[in-house]
């Protein structure tokens, strides 16, 4: 499905330092997603499984929700920001990703930016791509709660190491963040937390939207706490 193409270092560098920039659009973007997943009123519960609890945040602006996925855990932070910023590995956490390719486009000792690739198998509907940035705490500096968060970038180049199958093409979406966070401390651990809001764009009904969104919410959420917890060790009292 996909092939890697043969590009000269100055391509490549040319590419990567394009990717790297922030457009205004994207801070607008992110100030608007990480205010309204950040905000602690509105989240409805819906469904509990293994233990971890699933509750979604009417979003005003669209006919879509939020997914928040939490979970009661004693895992060391630092694991779970770490598999989440190795972008380079998601093809080996997230396996039941299916139709997923990963790439990591960039890396600073900061943030972490990557490509996502999504191979939709149904009849008149484009594949799906997007750009993304992960980095380290919240997105605010007044976020003292946060390990990691994402938000995605605008894909004004086309990743040069990828291409579709698709006969329908793909479209680039660019409207979408995501944040890791831990509250709740006690001596029995913390409540660890995954926000969601991602917007696919296209003609794709809503119900089938959320319905992506919250298997793919509770999948990675596990995932993570999959791979965490091979990780974890426990510490000397």
């Amino acid at each position: 499905m996909f092939r890697i193409l043969k590009l000269t270092y100055p391509t490549l560098l040319l590419f990567h330092l394009l990717s790297a920039r922030v457009t205004t659009e994207d801070v607008a973007k992110s100030n608007e997603l990480f205010s309204f997943l950040n905000g602690d009123d509105g989240w409805v519960r819906i469904d509990e499984k293994q233990g971890a609890e699933l509750s979604i945040k009417s979003f005003q602006k669209m006919d879509l929700v939020a997914f928040r996925v939490q979970k009661k855990t004693n895992i060391q932070k630092e694991i779970i920001k770490d598999i989440v910023m190795d972008v380079k590995n998601y093809a080996r956490y997230f396996r039941d990703q299916k139709g997923s390719t990963f790439q990591e486009i960039m890396k600073t000792e900061d943030w972490v930016d990557g490509h996502h690739y999504i191979s939709i198998d149904l009849p008149f509907i484009s594949d799906r791509e997007y750009y993304f940035r992960v980095q380290s705490g919240g997105y605010f500096a007044s976020d003292s709660n946060s390990i990691v968060h994402w938000h995605l970038k605008k894909g004004e180049n086309k990743l040069p190491y990828s291409k579709s199958n698709n006969s329908h093409g793909s479209m680039i979406i660019d409207y979408g963040a995501g944040t890791w966070a831990a509250e709740k401390g006690d001596d029995d651990g913390y409540m660890l937390s995954y926000k969601l809001f991602l917007d696919p764009g296209g003609s794709i009904p809503d119900f089938a939207v959320e319905l992506m969104n919250k298997t793919n919410i509770v999948n990675i959420f596990n995932n993570v706490l999959a791979e965490a917890s091979k990780r974890d060790l426990p510490t000397d009292q």
